[in-house]
Parts: structure tokens; C-alpha cells; sequence
């Protein structure tokens, strides 16, 4: 229940980001994890951490939702199928024999995201340690597969795929608004 309620937390703020990815867009990856920390200490009272030792290396978010659980997430911008299998295996070298679970926050600033979404679901099963026949869409943005982690190749990890759409039209001139004239009585 709590990994499902942090999914929508998750959710929640990728979703703020493609409702006004002007906003949004010019940030950079810990610009846009700090947005998203900050959702999560609002509702877990502090308890999320960005850059956290985790595993082998340090992960973009931390979790610890109670005694031995621990809630793991890595952002990535999209750039292509192999920034989708670094950030796949960045994140599985960041879990533990203990964990489960796992997050890839994908964020494209590309035109036509469709075809990146259809490049998301091709390329997790090219992944290192995909299990094969384990790749889910739960919705056009969320896919969920199992995956070995490595260093415990026989213990399997669900590693849910968010993916975002931060893309702005550059229009190629800038908007000026100007400002109301008040018509005085006799103009």
C-alpha cells in the first residue's frame, strides 16, 4: 500500500511537470528531484533523501518507509534507448538483496513523445538482467518488469518505468505582453 502511495506521489508531480513543462523544462535532473523530494517529506514528514548512499553508489531518491523497506528511485532525461538502459542498471546496482522495488523517473523534452514511449517499451527488454516475459504497461507512461539484480543474480526486483513529457515548441520569438490601456472619458 505505501509503495503504491509514493507510485502516486510520483506520479503526481510528473504530472505537474507535463500540465506547465515551461515551468519545468530548463531544470536540471537534481532541480526537478528536489520538486519531487519535497512532495514526498510533505507527506512522510521528512524522510526523503536525495543522494543517498544506497548499494554500490549513491541513489536520487531515498525512502525508508519503515523498519528494513526502503523506497529507491533514479531520474533520468531521455536521450535515447541507452539512457533508459543506464538509468535501468543504475538503479538495479543501487538495490540490495533486501529490496523489491525500484523507480526510473524518465523525463523527455523530445517532440512526438508517443514514439518515445514506444522506444521506452521496446528498449527494457534489451536491458542487462531482464526477465524475460515480465514487461507490463500499466498505462501509456508506466511500464513495470523484473529484473536480476546484480549482485544477487538469483533475487529478482520489480523496477516500475515513469516517463514524462517536458516538451515545450520553441515558437522562435519571444511573447511580449503588453500592458491594458485605460481609455479615459473623451479619448
Amino acid at each position: 500500500d505505501k509503495f503504491a502511495a509514493i507510485l502516486e506521489l510520483l506520479d503526481n508531480s510528473g504530472r505537474q511537470f507535463e500540465r506547465t513543462p515551461q515551468s519545468f523544462q530548463q531544470l536540471t535532473e537534481e532541480g526537478l528531484r528536489d520538486i519531487v523530494l519535497g512532495s514526498l517529506n510533505a507527506v512522510f514528514e521528512g524522510a526523503a533523501g536525495g543522494e543517498t548512499f544506497q548499494g554500490v553508489g549513491k541513489v536520487d531518491i531515498h525512502l525508508r518507509i519503515s523498519q528494513g523497506e526502503v523506497f529507491v528511485a533514479e531520474l533520468k532525461f531521455w536521450d535515447g534507448p541507452d539512457s533508459l538502459r543506464m538509468v535501468i542498471g543504475q538503479l538495479l546496482g543501487r538495490l540490495t538483496w533486501r529490496d523489491g522495488y525500484g523507480v526510473a523517473v524518465v523525463l523527455s523534452r523530445n517532440a512526438r513523445f508517443t514514439e518515445v514511449l514506444g522506444s521506452v517499451r521496446e528498449a527494457l527488454p534489451t536491458a542487462a538482467g531482464y526477465g524475460a516475459g515480465t514487461l507490463r504497461e500499466r498505462a501509456a507512461n508506466h511500464f513495470v518488469a523484473r529484473f536480476s539484480i546484480p549482485s544477487d543474480s538469483a533475487r529478482m526486483a520489480t523496477i516500475h518505468v515513469l516517463v514524462y513529457n517536458l516538451y515545450v515548441a520553441d515558437t522562435g520569438r519571444r511573447v511580449v505582453k503588453r500592458k491594458a490601456t485605460v481609455r479615459q472619458p473623451g479619448d
